[in-house]
């Protein structure tokens, strides 16, 4: 089963290195190898404020996190279709992404943006 998390939208900053953490409890263990980014897609922004350097994390406590993937200079999607990002299968509660540089959403301002996360 996929667990959503829906909209996801900073303030605008003046530089696309950031440091933000987003939690997720699935609110149970369950086992899972994957999880998909959804961008923006409204017309002329697509891929705005999307991850470029991130990690995704498992864990079974919310406190001891363990390493699923990791990835720098991550392609700016630019038609609307998800990134699925694969991993060895984890049995666990809790996922975390964490972003340490994105893609501006406009021409000199950034805001990490997200329009859902999907935990498969």
């Amino acid at each position: 089963q996929a667990k959503t998390l829906f909209p996801y939208t900073t303030l605008f900053r003046s530089s696309e290195f950031v440091s933000l953490t987003l939690t997720m409890d699935r609110g149970s263990f369950l086992t899972f190898n994957s999880i998909y980014l959804f961008p923006t897609n409204d017309p002329g922004y697509e891929g705005a404020g999307f991850p470029r350097d991130f990690t995704v994390y498992t864990s079974t406590d919310n406190s001891t996190w363990l390493s699923a993937y990791s990835t720098t200079g991550q392609p700016q999607p630019t038609n609307g279709e998800p990134l699925k990002v694969n991993f060895t299968i984890r049995y666990a509660r809790y996922v975390k992404v964490v972003i340490t540089r994105i893609y501006a959403s406009e021409a000199t301002t950034y805001k990490a943006q997200l329009r859902a996360i999907e935990i498969y």
